[in-house]
């Protein structure tokens, strides 16, 4: 995990107790990655905010977007006209253009995670791709709730419970399928023991 310190990037906020945020969202990426490339350049994907900054993010009444002219900045109100006139580049800002600093640690030992520093997840052969379909559920997204936010996060927990009983699931992008269809599955064979004994064995009251 990329260690930071620091204050909330919001460059009219000098609050030290804060959160770590990821710019681009794990579900973009597949993943809580610290860093991403664009046109071959590294670029830190995480940055510190203090809660209420945090929550605006979350709630998408604030912005962190990316300026063509090389860095982030913090936008308010993302949805105005006039927003993005009004924008400040973040402070402390992350690093742009830099080296990875696991480049040596990566080339000693390929095997090893550069963040989490335990051996790499071998990789499976794959299969021949199999014919997919589109499964799209509608959520709230308002100054309230966010909900693609609401099941990044619960996927994200999930998988990790998972993985700590020994059933892991990577980065892929058919991933979050298999966690979401074994944690149901999960629910619907232990209703009972999970709502009450007023469930039957169908799962229905």
């Amino acid at each position: 995990m990329l260690e930071l310190s620091g204050e909330c990037a919001n460059p009219d906020c000098d609050q030290r107790g804060v959160e770590r945020h990821h710019i681009v969202r794990r579900s973009a990426l597949a993943g809580a990655y610290d860093w991403v490339e664009y046109d071959g350049v590294k670029i830190q994907n995480v940055c510190l905010l203090c809660s209420p900054h945090h929550l605006l993010i979350t709630e998408n009444r604030a912005a962190i977007l990316w300026n063509p002219l090389g860095f982030f900045e913090w936008v308010n109100d993302p949805l105005a006209k006039e927003a993005r006139n009004a924008s400040k580049r973040l402070s402390p800002h992350p690093r742009v253009g830099e080296a990875h600093p696991h480049t040596d640690l990566e080339k000693a030992h390929p095997d090893i995670c550069p963040e989490c520093k335990r051996p790499r997840r071998r990789k499976t052969p794959r299969e021949k791709q199999r014919p997919r379909e589109r499964w799209v559920i509608h959520v709230p997204r308002d100054e309230r709730e966010n909900g693609a936010d609401v099941l990044d996060t619960l996927l994200e927990e999930a998988r990790k419970s998972m993985a700590q009983a020994g059933l892991a699931y990577g980065d892929e992008d058919n991933a979050r399928y298999f966690v979401l269809s074994a944690v149901l599955g999960l629910f619907v064979q232990h209703a009972r023991e999970v709502m009450g004994d007023g469930v039957g064995n169908d799962g229905v009251r």
